[in-house]
């Protein structure tokens, strides 16, 4: 006898005159639909409604493959259906299981190691060039000390005080060569003529000069950074009042060429793109890697990490260069309010955690492929005697 599925449509040989009770459930092996069939008063099987309330001898349930049978005439079954579908196999759900098990927390191991060890690197970084723009900064007060007091000591000499450009002359032109970063010494009279000078120039009308009207009016310091008149070169000249009592009787003034500044803060490299650079109180670049940014006086109040700073960002500043590339920087502020910058792209600041962090991900995907395959053949040795034994359960129960 032939039966059919009445979902799926596949066919089963039975042996019908081996059947006992009044009918037979079976589920299909294909679309695991079951079947419900009872005896009818011509022989033959037919479909038992699932709601009727009949008074039958209960009804074996099988699961088979094929048996011999005395008749071939095929029978459509109407079913109760009850579908069992899985999309994933018993191996790949056992595999995706141990899968999350060894994966998420090796994840979560990675991306808490990754955070901490940027901000490491991060706080490295900062202390770095923090440490590096305080000691050029600390030169640079240095520098300007040492100029400072010089300049100090020569305006209390009686020979200054005097006024007196013959007894002057000798004086600057002594102090010039002891001195000979300074490549001028020079004093100026109230009105803001030249009274007496180091070298053996003309004297020159300096009133219109910053430094003269700062020092004419009483301040201790003044200064002002420009192109020398004499030198031609980018210079910063000092100035201090001349007191006689306390009377101010003229002003004493040195000047010295950028070029003799520390050579630690012109020449500071780090990597291919790390640099320093000093402006002046207004933005007037003193000492820049672009040459032409201290020879022509520029301006760089609109420098991303000036403008950074100046907007109130304190530490390590992230920024985009004037070429759109990301970097990082420190500002530190020296004696005389200029502004030492120490900067350097982000890319190679931060190259140590790019690497370390292209390594983690070449070893966390290493990592996934051998968990993978270990989990793989793991599921599969667990799950293969599960089906070796519902197999042999199958063919029992037909």
């Amino acid at each position: 006898m032939i039966i059919h599925c009445s979902d799926c449509g596949k066919e089963y040989r039975i042996d019908g005159a081996r059947l006992t009770g009044k009918g037979i459930k079976f589920n299909c092996k294909s679309c695991h639909t079951e079947n419900t069939m009872i005896r009818a008063s011509d022989n033959q099987l037919r479909h038992y409604p699932s709601k009727t309330n009949t008074q039958t001898s209960p009804v074996p349930k099988a699961n088979f493959d094929s048996v011999e049978t005395r008749s071939n005439e095929p029978i459509k079954l109407s079913t109760r259906q009850k579908k069992k579908t899985h999309r994933f196999g018993l191996t790949s759900r056992v595999t995706g299981i141990m899968l999350m098990i060894s994966i998420i927390p090796l994840l979560l191991l990675w991306i808490s190691s990754y955070k901490r060890f940027g901000a490491q690197i991060n706080d490295d970084t900062e202390a770095l060039m923090s440490e590096v723009a305080t000691g050029l900064s600390e030169e640079m007060n240095e520098w300007v000390d040492v100029n400072v007091r010089v300049m100090y000591a020569i305006s209390k000499m009686p020979a200054i005080i005097s006024m007196d450009p013959t007894r002057q002359k000798p004086f600057l032109k002594l102090v010039q060569e002891s001195y000979p970063w300074m490549y001028l010494v020079f004093t100026v009279g109230p009105d803001g003529m030249n009274v007496a000078r180091s070298d053996d120039k003309s004297l020159v009308d300096y009133h219109d000069r910053s430094y003269v009207q700062g020092a004419l009016k009483g301040n201790q310091l003044s200064w002002q950074t420009l192109i020398g008149r004499t030198s031609h070169k980018p210079t910063i000249v000092f100035s201090t009042p001349i007191r006689r009592e306390e009377e101010i009787v003229g002003v004493m003034a040195v000047g010295v060429i950028m070029d003799s500044m520390p050579k630690r803060i012109v020449n500071w490299r780090k990597g291919q793109t790390g640099y320093a650079f000093l402006l002046d109180e207004d933005y007037i670049a003193i000492s820049h890697p672009v040459k032409n940014y201290v020879k022509d006086r520029e301006l760089l109040d609109k420098n991303p990490l000036i403008a950074a700073y100046e907007n109130g960002n304190d530490g390590l500043i992230q920024f985009e260069n004037s070429e759109g590339i990301p970097s990082v920087g420190v500002v530190k502020k020296t004696r005389l309010g200029w502004f030492l910058a120490v900067q350097q792209q982000k890319r190679e600041a931060f190259e140590v955690l790019t690497k370390s962090n292209q390594n983690a991900i070449i070893l966390f995907t290493a990592t996934i492929f051998l968990v993978i395959s270990i989990a793989w053949f793991s599921g599969q040795a667990i799950t293969k005697p599960i089906k070796n034994i519902t197999m042999a359960a199958d063919r029992i129960s037909v």
